[in-house]
């Protein structure tokens, strides 16, 4: 972690952030209550996002919440195609010839969250909400997340993550996940399932930015479709990869999948 501090932007970063995953307005003292801190200072910081139109007061005075004002900002300077934009379309044939579902899910401190899905086309599938979230240690998108990081990194989301495993097969696990370039596992969260992941890089980062997981279901009386699934999984999840990359004009981040 970086040796520097500022205190002042820190705390307003945490109520933006506290905001963000609240799910509805909250009151000065919550808000300070939630952060440990003195309703002063909170009621200082306050002051300024809202006239800086970060925040404001919800109707009847409920408290604060979040303005559209970071996402205008994020949107004056695009990237090129973002992930979702070069990631559904694939996702979407993916889903098709598997006739299984598939998600997109992005590390979150300790935790990885899924923000795309496709639904199965079959009559019965699996699918996990978009905003679920999951320790990095006890799902595969996370474990994929973590297996493609910078030791230093890996190091710094292990210390948020919660977790029973064990470590020394947790270090096996991603060690393993390294040399295949994929996960496969009984799913640990709901039976009948066999999660299958593999990661995205968009050539700009060192490590994956996301991971593509199929939740593969095992109908009765039919051929095990894990291995039709992982081959179209892992040619996704290339594709996914190269688009970014190109868009990024670079392609060195991609080679520690190949």
């Amino acid at each position: 972690m970086s040796s520097y501090s500022a205190p002042a932007l820190e705390k307003g970063l945490d109520i933006l952030e506290l905001l963000a995953e609240s799910p509805r307005p909250m009151s000065t003292a919550a808000i300070a209550e939630a952060l440990e801190r003195s309703r002063n200072e909170i009621f200082r910081m306050l002051t300024v996002l809202e006239a800086r139109g970060f925040i404001e007061r919800t109707t009847g005075d409920e408290g604060f919440a979040l303005t559209s004002r970071l996402l205008e900002l994020a949107m004056r300077n695009p990237p090129q195609r973002t992930l979702l934009d070069v990631a559904l379309p694939v996702m979407e044939r993916l889903s098709e010839r598997c006739r299984q579902s598939c998600h997109l899910a992005v590390p979150s401190g300790g935790e990885m969250v899924v923000i795309a899905r496709i639904e199965s086309p079959a009559d019965v599938g699996f699918a996990v909400r978009i905003g679920h979230r999951r320790s990095l240690v006890e799902s595969t998108s996370g474990r994929v997340l973590l297996a493609f990081q910078p030791e230093e990194r890996r190091a710094a989301w292990l210390s948020q993550a919660e977790t029973s495993s064990d470590r020394a097969e947790l270090d096996r696990d991603l060690a393993k996940i390294v040399r295949q370039g994929y996960r496969r596992a009984k799913s640990t969260y709901v039976a009948g399932i066999v999660d299958l992941g593999a990661p995205v890089f968009d050539g700009r980062d060192s490590g994956a930015i996301a991971a593509l997981t199929i939740p593969c279901v095992q109908r009765r009386g039919s051929p095990d479709p894990a291995a039709a699934a992982l081959a179209a999984l892992l040619e996704s999840s290339a594709s996914i990869s190269s688009s970014l990359a190109a868009d990024a004009g670079r392609t060195g981040a991609l080679e520690r999948a190949s």
